[in-house]
């Protein structure tokens, strides 16, 4: 196998039937990192006032600094196909409060980014 390059491996995926794939929506998520890995901490809002937000995390997936990396172009090029084929996805308003959770206990992070 060591002769072998990385093009020229088979891949055999193991796929499950779509009824036993967990279907997981988000309209919350919080971005952490390490020096090992980048987690994602998927929420679901269930309630939203002027003084609080309450937020359900439902998920956390876990990728290495190289998967994110290719995970984000992945998503980059999607969106872009989604936007040549429905038109511009519009962003919020300038000033508006996207829903934020606190910076969760369990990932270390500097520079955590939420969306």
């Amino acid at each position: 196998m060591a002769d072998t390059k990385p093009s020229e491996r088979t891949v055999t995926r193991v796929r499950n039937p779509a009824d036993q794939i967990p279907v997981v929506y988000a309209n919350s998520i919080e971005v952490g990192m390490s020096v090992f890995d980048v987690v994602l901490i998927l929420g679901h809002v269930l309630e939203a006032s002027e003084e609080n937000i309450t937020i359900q995390q439902i998920m956390k997936v876990a990728l290495s600094p190289q998967h994110a990396l290719v995970f984000s172009r992945l998503l980059a090029a999607n969106l872009s196909q989604y936007e040549k084929l429905f038109g511009p996805i519009p962003e919020p308003p300038e000033g508006s409060d996207l829903p934020i959770a606190p910076e969760p206990p369990s990932v270390q992070s500097s520079s955590a980014v939420r969306a």
